[in-house]
């Protein structure tokens, strides 16, 4: 120490250059930045290049904080992952008999284009709504499908019923709820829940289970036994032989329904699939499989809720 102060005492500043700094220190005012510590103490803070670098470095390191929260106006997904591909060793995944539940929104499944080249009511839910024998001369019948959440026993007390959970197939799916609101009535009338299954790479579509449950009574009864093609005769399920598909060669959805009717209460089970399509034409065999597979996932489903439960 003693040796740098010697140094600095040795060293001697020309005159004019002397001259020069003391005239612009005269002209200006500096004014020195403070900045609080903890304690409220001000600390004059030094203006080099040391000290733009460090802050720099905490505005960069604060933005990239920022950048990996979430902000409340972009809702996260629950157990979802922040890639395309849902992580299974999240707990918003649960797996049971290979069918893998993932608490996924259903807007991250990728549906094919033909989805919406079908009439209103090709599928069931909008078919529903025709049926139904309310509010005439109202748009819509003054019905419309609603997303609510509903639980079991909250559905078996609606319909004075006991409702059990389907057996459903192995995969990695997501689950909706829906109910079909009379806005006339302010009452619901029947009760949709949504197994939809998809690829768990690419979030692409694969098939979709819908189970409905409704009492009768509001809707087109008549219609509705001339769609029954399901029955229960001794512990045994007896279903309507499905028509063979035919060739594959237009993109509409592949799409077989179970109607179960009994004593004022209607369950239906809707299942739709999609055509395998590879680089070049449509896979003719393979989407034939695909589609005779759903086909008995359909029927296993529905002897899962018939046989096992305590439908009227």
């Amino acid at each position: 120490m003693k040796a740098y102060i010697n140094y600095m005492d040795s060293l001697s500043v020309d005159p004019l250059l002397h001259k020069k700094i003391m005239e612009g220190l005269s002209r200006d005012v500096v004014h020195w930045p403070t900045i609080t510590n903890k304690r409220g103490i001000f600390v004059p803070v030094a203006v080099g290049a040391a000290a733009v670098f460090i802050v720099f470095f905490g505005v960069i390191s604060h933005l990239n904080r920022e950048k990996s929260l979430p902000h409340e106006s972009q809702p996260m997904i629950t157990g979802a992952s922040e890639s395309s591909s849902p992580d299974q060793s999240q707990s918003g995944m649960t797996e049971q008999d290979g069918a893998r539940y993932h608490d996924l929104d259903l807007s991250r499944i990728t549906r094919p284009a033909d989805s919406s080249k079908v009439p209103y009511s090709f599928f069931f839910n909008y078919r529903l709504m025709d049926l139904a024998q309310l509010n005439p001369g109202v748009t819509n019948r003054g019905l419309r499908w609603a997303a609510q959440g509903f639980t079991d026993e909250e559905l078996g007390s609606a319909l004075r019923m006991t409702i059990k959970e389907p057996d459903l197939p192995a995969g990695d799916y997501t689950v909706d709820q829906e109910v079909l609101v009379d806005e006339v009535a302010g009452t619901v009338i029947a009760y949709q829940t949504i197994y939809t299954y998809f690829d768990p790479d690419t979030l692409a579509f694969k098939k979709k289970f819908s189970i409905f449950y409704f009492p009768d009574h509001y809707f087109d009864q008549a219609e509705l036994e001339s769609m029954r093609n399901t029955r229960l005769a001794n512990e045994k399920i007896l279903v309507d032989p499905f028509p063979e598909p035919g060739p594959v060669h237009v993109k509409v959805p592949h799409v077989r329904k179970l109607v179960y009717v009994e004593q004022g209460v209607a369950l239906v089970i809707e299942a739709e699939t999609h055509l395998v399509e590879g680089e070049g034409p449509v896979d003719q065999e393979r989407s034939l499989d695909r589609y005779r597979q759903m086909d008995k996932e359909l029927l296993d489903m529905m002897g899962s809720l018939l046989i096992l439960s305590d439908l009227p």
